[in-house]
C-alpha cells in the first residue's frame, strides 16, 4: 500500500529542516516575524519603474488616454441580449412597429430604433414584424409569440387510463 503513494508515508510529520525551522504545517496560523522577503500589492513595485510606455500620441499600450501618466478606469461593458423574447415583450415590440408604420411600411431606421429600445438584436424585431405582417395579409388576428410552444421541453408520456383503472389499489405504486 505505501507503494502506491510513490514510498512515502502521507500521515508521518515532516522532520526540520537544517536551519531548526519547523514543517510547514497548513492547520497553524501564519507566523509574522519571519525574514522572507513579503510582497505588498500596495506599495509601488521599483523593478519595472512604476509607469508603462506612453506613445506619442498619448495612448497607452491598453488604448486608454491618459494625462500626466494618470490611469483611466474605462468601466467593461458588456451588452448581453436575451436569448428567448417573453410574449409580453414580442407584443410591445410589435407594437412599437405598428405605431411607427405608415400604411404597413416601415423604414429601416425604426426597426434599429425599436431594437435599441427593447434591447434586441435587428433580425428579431424584423422578425416579428415579418410574422406580423403575413398573418394580417391572411386576414388572421396577429400573433407573435414564441414558436417553440409544444416543441421543446419534456415530451408528454402517453398514459392508459383503462389499464390503470385495472389495477387494484393495493397494488399500485407510482404512475
Amino acid at each position: 500500500m505505501c507503494d502506491l503513494a510513490g514510498g512515502f508515508n502521507l500521515n508521518v510529520r515532516l522532520e526540520e529542516d537544517d536551519n531548526n525551522n519547523a514543517a510547514f504545517d497548513l492547520n497553524q496560523p501564519i507566523d509574522d516575524n519571519n525574514d522572507v522577503d513579503e510582497v505588498h500589492l500596495d506599495e509601488p513595485d521599483d523593478d519595472v519603474g512604476g509607469v508603462d510606455e506612453v506613445d506619442h500620441d498619448g495612448v497607452d499600450d491598453d488604448g486608454v488616454y491618459e494625462d500626466d501618466n494618470d490611469y483611466v478606469d474605462a468601466p467593461v461593458q458588456v451588452n448581453q441580449r436575451r436569448k428567448e423574447v417573453p410574449e409580453d415583450v414580442r407584443k410591445q415590440v410589435y407594437q412599437a412597429l405598428l405605431t411607427r408604420s405608415n400604411s404597413g411600411i416601415l423604414h429601416k431606421k425604426y426597426t434599429q430604433i425599436v431594437a435599441d429600445q427593447f434591447d434586441l438584436h435587428l433580425r428579431t424585431v424584423q422578425r416579428i414584424w415579418r410574422r406580423g405582417k403575413t398573418q394580417l395579409a391572411d386576414n388572421v388576428p396577429v400573433v407573435v409569440s414564441s414558436l417553440k410552444k409544444g416543441r421543446v421541453g419534456r415530451k408528454a408520456i402517453p398514459i392508459d387510463l383503462e389499464a390503470l383503472r385495472a389495477i387494484p389499489l393495493k397494488d399500485r405504486m407510482t404512475i
